[in-house]
């Protein structure tokens, strides 16, 4: 993408913003519970989480899974505060990857045993599809370009 592309890059709606903001909130509420109180994650649903990470044990293991969502958290909020298509994609992308993977280790979990049940793995699924799907065309109502023709439309009439 050339520089004068970037300047012309349109801003996000505030549905956009909002909907980065939510993906940011969830990173970072998840980041922050894995940092400050790694024992919590002791259930055995997130063994394969844990496993992910070889050979670190439990506390070390889900502090820096904590530090990965904090940094996808970060991406999403600044894409969400300066509201350009291409940070959202990069937000969006940090979003879908850790979820993806966070969501893996629920499975594994299932698939080793040790998993409480299966309603973790099915919503951080659910999570991470609606992310990536959002991830295709960031952001954008496919009515929007009839919208702004509309709108456009009405205003130069009323001139």
């Amino acid at each position: 993408m050339s520089r004068a592309d970037l300047i012309n890059e349109q801003f996000m709606s505030r549905r956009a913003r909002f909907y980065l903001l939510v993906a940011a909130g969830r990173h970072i509420i998840i980041g922050l519970l894995c940092v400050f109180d790694p024992a919590s994650f002791s259930s055995g649903s997130y063994q394969g989480v844990i496993d992910a990470l070889a050979g670190i044990p439990l506390g070390p293991a889900i502090v820096l899974w904590g530090y990965l969502f904090l940094v996808t958290g970060a991406a999403c909020l600044f894409a969400a505060i300066v509201g350009k298509e291409t940070a959202a994609r990069a937000g969006l992308l940090f979003s879908v990857v850790t979820t993806a993977c966070w969501a893996g280790g629920f499975f594994a979990s299932i698939y080793g045993g040790t998993s409480a049940g299966y309603t973790g793995a099915v919503i951080w699924t659910a999570v991470f599809l609606k992310d990536a799907t959002m991830l295709r065309q960031p952001l954008r109502n496919p009515f929007e370009p009839l919208i702004q023709k509309v709108t456009a439309d009405l205003t130069r009439r009323d001139k």
